[in-house]
């Protein structure tokens, strides 16, 4: 088991990038505070993150490979939305280094957030365990607040964080009341042999429940149409 985990390292390079490019940015951030070239130096990093991290993803083998017993998969599904991720980043990071929305002090902690919703995004397109799938959304979500109230001195923002707390909070209770539905059902969190043994009771009233409750919490997350109200 050691050895197969120590093997899928080499195919989790991207996230990995990603994670250090965090703890790198935070960093960044305390040293060059007083700096006068801090926005181009951090947005610099910043890319520079992007891009080992697009580099290492283009590396990475077409085949598709279970990873980590069996809890995330690369595959061409994942890649693409890899792909579309990291260049939404990159773009974003372009508009905020420019923007008259954040200042000198604010910057420095905003790539590190946008890099840990990153990841997190990265996670859920390659999820195949209901429970990698609860903390890579809640990774996002998490962060998202943060991110919602990020203007300090701005009472809307202020009022859109905490209403997203709150409503965050129970769409989170409620998507994994359904999964605790689904385990109990199943047995498992492993979303293929889950599916399989869903298929001849999907019409029995615990698994309409859990799943109803656990797209319910994810659409929610998601602002899916009617969930975003």
């Amino acid at each position: 088991m050691i050895q197969e985990n120590l093997l899928s390292v080499s195919w989790f390079r991207p996230e990995l990038v990603l994670t250090a490019g965090i703890m790198l940015m935070f960093l960044l951030d305390l040293f060059w505070k007083k700096s006068p070239s801090r926005v181009l130096i951090l947005t610099l990093a910043a890319l520079l993150v992007l891009g080992v991290a697009a580099v290492f993803l283009s590396a990475q083998p077409a085949e598709p490979r279970v990873l980590f017993n069996g809890m995330i998969a690369s595959d061409p599904f994942a890649t693409f939305f890899k792909w579309l991720f990291l260049s939404a980043a990159a773009l974003t990071v372009l508009i905020a280094a420019r923007s008259s929305e954040f200042g000198p002090d604010e910057i420095g902690v905003f790539y590190p957030l946008l890099f840990s919703i990153v990841l997190g995004m990265c996670l859920m397109a390659s999820t195949t365990d209901l429970l990698m799938m609860y903390l890579a959304v809640e990774l996002v979500s998490l962060v998202s607040y943060a991110m919602a109230g990020y203007r300090k001195g701005d009472r809307k923002a202020g009022e859109a964080a905490l209403k997203y707390v709150i409503y965050g909070g129970v769409a989170s209770g409620v998507m994994l009341f359904g999964m605790s539905y689904l385990f109990g059902i199943t047995g498992t969190t492993s979303l293929p042999t889950m599916m399989a043994k869903l298929q001849p009771m999907i019409t029995s009233p615990l698994a309409i429940a859990g799943l109803g409750m656990m797209f319910a919490g994810l659409l929610y997350k998601l602002a899916v149409f009617p969930f975003h109200f």
